[in-house]
């Protein structure tokens, strides 16, 4: 059985992993799998893994990182509120509540200021600074109850800035090209490289692709800069898109973003820690050489959903230099409101030619739970489109001709 302390469980991974523990924990009531006590053979006896849950809500003023649901209530059913805040020492959780906590098994660390248009200090507050916290409690539980206790946090692909080709799974030096946001993961992760000492937790830092709605439902914790794009894609000048020639999209629906994260917790806890013995180990939860390209993904949008494309839009080959900078700069010309300055920013994410490695990842979990998405699912979450494609009316025009 494995414990987890989790922070930001009203995010939109944290959404994922609710849904993907509460569907396991229906199917292990159905099939009497719910005496299970150790991880992994229960895992391998039915497919499944009873997980108990300890959710801390670690959020400032008792909202989740980008305005999301107050404290009070989980999204997890079955897990008790633990009251935190990922900006102070140790999450702000004093001896007593370490006590409550003593078979915690993994701390994750979701909690993020994820809003790229938030102000430099909430970014690095929440994204910094609660990643090297995160590693401080994972220490101190580790000390109290006097056992290995690992940490998860969950960071970015983007931390690879302006990289192109082939993004390793590895620690990423300086980039000038990043944004604040992406400045603010790297630099969490560069604290946590920089911090670990021999003895310290096992760390697994697992940079995720964007993440889209439920696989199943299509629901969304909140639209993000893909989903904006997607909005405003008929409001681009002349319907022009600027991007690489050869652009991926790599996106993952939380749901399946989160069955991998509950799958290196319990490898994590099962494998021992001899991987973690040099360090903080890095892996990209990401499609990788099976995401789509931009110009796939919009075929397939438009042959999907005809009825909600007025025009193709046009994509404009350009050099990465020129989208790097557009999107690092969305109001050097003009002041764009919110939800503008995001989707500039997120041009980025869409128009570069690169490729997020997964070949650490796919040796860390098993080939059932390495994240694999059809390009067809992901244009369908993403432009809201049906399950099933719907054919064209023919235009009711009286003069047309007509053959018996």
């Amino acid at each position: 059985m494995i414990r987890l302390l989790v922070a930001g469980m009203s995010g939109q991974l944290g959404h994922g992993l609710a849904s993907v523990l509460a569907d396991a924990a229906d199917a292990a009531d159905a099939t009497d799998a719910t005496d299970a006590t150790d991880a992994t053979d229960a895992t391998d006896a039915t497919g499944l893994v009873r997980l108990t849950r300890v959710v801390a809500r670690a959020h400032p003023a008792g909202r989740g990182p980008a305005g999301g649901a107050p404290v009070g209530g989980s999204p997890d059913r079955g897990g008790r509120v633990v009251p935190g805040d990922v900006r102070q020492p140790g999450w702000g959780l004093d001896a007593g509540a370490l006590a409550d906590l003593s078979d915690v098994g993994v701390v994750v660390n979701l909690a993020a200021e994820t809003n790229w248009a938030a102000a430099q200090q909430a970014l690095f507050t929440a994204n910094t600074v609660g990643a090297v916290e995160g590693l401080n409690l994972a220490r101190r539980l580790q000390e109290a109850h006097g056992r290995r206790v690992a940490y998860i946090y969950a960071s970015t692909v983007y931390v690879a800035g302006g990289r192109l080709g082939v993004v390793p799974e590895t620690p990423l030096g300086p980039c000038r090209h990043r944004t604040v946001y992406e400045e603010s993961k790297w630099l969490g992760e560069q604290a946590l490289v920089e911090q670990w000492r021999p003895g310290d937790p096992p760390v697994l830092i697992a940079r995720f692709a964007a993440l889209v709605g439920d696989s199943v439902t299509g629901t969304t914790r909140r639209r993000n800069s893909l989903y904006l794009l997607a909005a405003r894609w008929e409001e681009l000048p002349l319907r022009m898109l600027p991007a690489m020639r050869d652009a991926r999209v790599d996106a993952l629906p939380r749901d399946v973003a989160a069955r991998a994260l509950l799958a290196a917790a319990r490898r994590i806890v099962a494998g021992g820690t001899g991987a973690y013995d040099d360090g903080p180990a890095v892996v990209h939860v990401a499609g990788g050489q099976s995401a789509p390209t931009l110009r796939a993904l919009l075929e397939l949008a438009r042959s999907q959903g005809p009825h909600r494309f007025r025009h193709m839009l046009r994509l404009v080959p350009t050099s990465a230099e020129r989208i790097l900078w557009l999107s690092q700069n969305p109001g050097r010309f003009y002041r764009p409101d919110e939800a503008w300055t995001n989707s500039l920013t997120g041009l980025r994410y869409v128009a570069l030619d690169r490729v997020y490695e997964t070949t650490r990842l796919r040796s860390l979990l098993p080939a059932t739970d390495v994240p694999q998405v059809e390009p067809a699912l992901l244009a369908r979450i993403l432009f809201g489109l049906p399950a099933s494609p719907v054919a064209a009316e023919l235009p009711g025009d009286p003069a047309m001709a007509r053959f018996e």
